[in-house]
């Protein structure tokens, strides 16, 4: 039963060889391309471990029609487009996304660096820096430990247990053997035959193919080369493994090994969305009332030839035997449950109808790299799949910061491992279910009285879009509150809303948005769960708040730092552990002393009256002019943050004039910045992996946000070096600086798609803006002159707006 989208698509050979994939999506006002070249890594010589990774970047490097900037990177970032490329194991992927009407200039460079790689050995040197310094990053990220140690359990021979990743030390340059290896990669893999493309744009089919046969007959004529079977997976080498963990929350990954499994990915997806499942009845809310997991994830690491590795990812309420135990036990018990007793039919029914609505709502770049995949499983790949998750295939890894093992090379990668011996499973029947959409019981039905009236934009009547924003007096119970709602999204799910409950900086925000029909009664049930949230639930609000920042403490240094930026703006303080247990009087007490506003798109008129009078009792104090933005006290800020691992700066420049003129001129100058910036601390100074700069709201404040991460810079030479750039950094003049300003307008659009319209909006009411402020800034654009640049970059130098540093040491 296979999921057709609603987008008019067409699958075709091209060029006597390259697979395509051409979809038409007439409301985008973007184009993607996604790019898939089969080679990967275990596809490289086995002498040079990382060379399949390393040719990925030297192609973003090279090129012979298209040099400097007017490669596709730097194009892709002049146009306000997203553009990236992943080395899997029998795969290299290139994908981008840009403003449709640049699609042919964007596959024109795309084929001149697929066919000319950057081969000369000064380049290849000072790249092979910025793979070392991703190897360093990744050797501390927590996935991927995680997946190298699963790896080190499958039988001896199996290329997953071989270091892929790249390195100085793997990557010989300077060896005459090894360029000639990777010469003989690129010509023997980056063939017509070894390709495939998907390419997605409103342009009409017929065009789409044009742009595709141009690319197809400007690669090299010729299939793949051959390849054998690969070793097997089985015996495993270790059924249980303990690992030590620097920080984060204990988790339980249980990986297990496939083979002889025929249409994967599809049927994983099936498996992924049924597992994401909160609603009660399901695996996910069961373990969380037993108190045993907070969270799960499921990945696909490797997967070739009907072999995989399928990894479950559980955060664990505490790293015991016993916990461990019950959780793989109602994990084998829910999995027999879908097995045997399932209504096959339903369930596929809904996931089919889940994937049209997934693949209308994700953004083109998204929906490109999905397309391949996205398509409902049969049946009988469904119950293969099944069938082999059982105990004899199965990896126990658990990690926590009390487990203690040996160091052992896992996949090139250094993890402090323990074999356990496995725990008998208890026995357990609960009474799974699937498809629960509605609460037992009576409905709820609105207050009478009169309704309160948010702003709102006019959008079709079946879809809604709501938004709400709390600015409480107390911040403790969130995450007891967040917890809370958790089942209810798992609904929401099931009704075609998607119900999100998060922090926004020093504020709360929920939204909903989806289905118009069944949003009042869902917001109803909302409002009923916050005002009176039960005790139970609130006892777990400290450890949650514990658990939580354990979390933040396992991510990479820059990570942490983006998350840390909003409430560091808002608040001038970061996150703690709350000192008292949160109950249900301090969070009404709490309620009564916070103040709302919000923002509303879409609905029919019936159910816009029945949403305001929802909100008519909603906790807090309505704000009808909506909420101010805090003032941002002026000044130079710094916070040095222990974090551990390598170190790591976030400058962030407010901007000093907030008017139409000088905040179109903010972006088109961080556009002006950004590939510059990332050529000279990435690429020049070799600085480390994770550069990046642009135009950022954060919290309500628009400015100019600075990062970068490095395992070899001190903290003071990263500032150093950032400060030094925007000092010394030479604006672009005449046509340079014209094609920047003309890319710049295609980001202000106000988009087609229902979900990107409301988010745009609701960005704008944070910010305090009118919505037809993308309009005015649009028309500022048209009239900014070289000096109005040079302007804003001189208030940037003289931090006119204040300067926000966090570093993590």
């Amino acid at each position: 039963m296979a999921a057709r989208c609603f987008c008019p698509s067409q699958s075709l050979v091209l060029g006597g060889g390259l697979c395509t994939t051409l979809v038409h999506t007439p409301d985008d006002s973007h184009a993607a391309v996604l790019l898939r070249v089969a080679a990967g890594s275990h596809d490289e010589p086995r002498a040079f471990p990382g060379l399949a990774h390393f040719l990925e970047h030297l192609l973003f490097l090279g090129g012979r029609r298209f040099v400097g900037e007017q490669r596709l990177m730097p194009f892709v970032q002049a146009c306000g487009g997203r553009l990236n490329a992943s080395t899997g194991a029998r795969s290299t992927e290139f994908f981008f996304e840009l403003p449709a009407a640049r699609l042919a200039e964007g596959l024109a460079r795309l084929q001149d660096m697929l066919l000319h790689p950057a081969l000369e050995e000064s380049i290849q040197l000072r790249e092979r820096e910025v793979l070392e310094a991703e190897f360093r990053a990744r050797a501390a990220d927590l996935d991927t430990l995680a997946e190298a140690a699963l790896a080190w359990a499958v039988a001896d021979g199996h290329p997953l247990r071989d270091f892929h990743a790249g390195n100085r030390a793997s990557l010989a340059v300077e060896q005459a053997a090894f360029r000639h290896a990777l010469a003989a990669f690129h010509q023997r893999h980056y063939r017509r035959g070894a390709c495939s493309l998907v390419l997605l744009g409103p342009q009409p089919l017929a065009e789409l193919q044009s742009l595709a046969a141009q690319l197809a007959r400007s690669l090299p004529a010729g299939a793949p080369p051959p390849r054998g079977a690969p070793p097997e997976l089985l015996p495993l080498r270790s059924t249980s493994l303990a690992m030590h963990l620097a920080a984060g929350l204990p988790r339980l990954w249980l990986g297990f090994v496939l083979d002889g499994q025929a249409h994967l990915e599809p049927a994983v997806g099936l498996l992924d969305w049924l597992l994401g499942d909160e609603s009660p009845g399901s695996l996910l809310a069961r373990l969380g009332e037993l108190g045993l997991v907070d969270g799960l994830r499921l990945r696909l690491p490797y997967q070739h030839a009907g072999q995989g590795l399928l990894v479950l990812d559980f955060s664990l309420v505490d790293a015991g035997a016993e916990t461990r135990a019950l959780v793989e036990a109602a994990l084998f018990d829910w999995l027999g449950w879908l097995l045997g007793t399932a209504d096959w039919n339903v369930l596929l029914a809904d996931y089919v109808a889940h994937l049209r609505r997934h693949l209308a709502g994700l953004a083109p770049l998204e929906r490109a790299r999905e397309w391949p995949r996205a398509r409902g499983p049969e049946v009988e790949a469904v119950r293969a799949l099944l069938a082999q998750l059982q105990p004899q295939r199965l990896i126990r890894l658990c990690g926590a910061e009390e487990l203690r093992g040996a160091p052992r090379l896992a996949a090139g990668f250094t993890v402090e491992l323990a074999e356990e011996s496995a725990q008998p499973l208890p026995s357990r029947r609960p009474d799974w279910r699937f498809g629960v959409t509605a609460r037992a019981g009576q409905p709820l039905l609105p207050p009478a009285g009169a309704a309160v009236e948010l702003p709102r934009l006019s959008g079709p009547e079946e879809y809604g879009a709501l938004f709400l924003r709390w600015r409480p007096a107390d911040r403790a119970p969130f995450p007891a509150l967040q917890w809370l709602l958790r089942p209810l999204a798992g609904l929401a799910r099931k009704q075609e809303v998607e119900l999100r409950f998060a922090r926004l900086g020093g504020d709360w925000q929920l939204s909903l948005q989806g289905a118009g029909a069944p949003l009042p009664a869902l917001l109803g049930e909302v409002i009923a769960a916050l005002r009176e949230p039960s005790a139970e639930v609130c006892a777990q609000g400290r450890r949650l708040a514990q658990a939580e920042l354990r979390r933040q403490a396992a991510e990479l240094p820059i990570r942490r730092l983006l998350g840390l930026l909003p409430e560091y703006l808002a608040m001038g303080e970061l996150p703690s552990e709350p000192a008292e247990a949160v109950s249900p009087e301090r969070i009404r007490a709490g309620w009564a002393e916070s103040h709302w506003d919000g923002l509303l798109l879409g609905l029919g008129a019936e159910q816009r009256v029945e949403v305001g009078q929802w909100l008519s009792a909603l906790p807090g104090t309505p704000c009808p002019d909506g909420l101010p933005l805090p003032a941002l006290a002026e000044g130079r800020y710094r916070r040095d943050l222990p974090m551990g691992g390598e170190q790591a700066v976030l400058l962030f420049l407010p901007l000093a004039d907030r008017s139409a003129r000088g905040e179109a001129a903010a972006r088109l100058l961080a556009r002006c910045l950004e590939e510059p910036f990332y050529r000279r601390l990435r690429s020049e100074l070799q600085l480390g992996y994770a550069v990046f700069s642009g135009f950022r709201q954060v919290a309500g404040w628009p400015g100019l946000l600075f990062a970068v991460q490095s395992p070899w810079a001190s903290l003071e030479q990263l500032v150093g070096h950032i400060e030094t750039f925007l000092h010394e950094v030479r604006l672009p003049q005449g046509e340079a600086l014209e094609a920047l300003r003309q890319a710049l307008p295609a980001a202000l659009e106000v988009p087609a798609r229902l979900a990107e319209r409301a988010a745009q909006a609701w960005q704008l009411h944070l910010a305090g803006r009118p919505l037809d402020w993308p309009e005015r800034l649009r028309a500022a654009l048209a009239e900014l002159r070289h000096a109005d640049l040079r302007a804003v970059h001189q208030a940037l130098l003289s931090q006119a707006g204040g300067r926000w540093l966090l570093t993590a040491v």
